[in-house]
């Protein structure tokens, strides 16, 4: 039988904590061999993230990981910075020259300049072999 993929955007809350600031938690589902797995991470603190359209944005990355199998309509509303952001957790390079040297051009110049335009506007760079797009 066909099952519908899901696109889960999660949950968002302010968690108190005994000691220190209130944290963001995010709350979203897991599917493992068919049972479906509530999962909990903390984003950040309440001073970091201090709205939640902030907190939002800092889980962007994660949403992507986790909606992986969803179809690709869900990329709508999703940012270069996004991309970003889950590119450098998952798929730098081990060594640290490289690693540092990547880090500093994507955080000092590209993050900040093309961060906030949505995936769907991104084009193609033409290649000099004579392709056209």
């Amino acid at each position: 039988m066909f099952k519908r993929a899901r696109f889960q955007f999660g949950s968002l809350r302010t968690k108190k904590r005994a000691n220190g600031p209130d944290a963001w938690e995010f709350r979203f589902y897991e599917d493992t061999g068919g049972k479906r797995i509530r999962r909990c991470i903390t984003v950040g603190t309440a001073s970091q993230y201090p709205t939640t359209a902030a907190a939002r944005k800092a889980v962007q990355a994660l949403l992507l990981k986790i909606n992986s199998n969803a179809p690709q309509r869900s990329l709508v509303g999703l940012t270069l910075g996004t991309l970003i952001d889950r590119d450098t957790q998952e798929e730098l390079p081990q060594r640290y020259s490289t690693r540092v040297s990547y880090l500093s051009a994507l955080n000092r110049h590209i993050k900040p300049k093309w961060g906030d335009i949505p995936l769907d506007r991104v084009k193609r760079w033409p290649s000099k072999i004579g392709l056209s797009s």
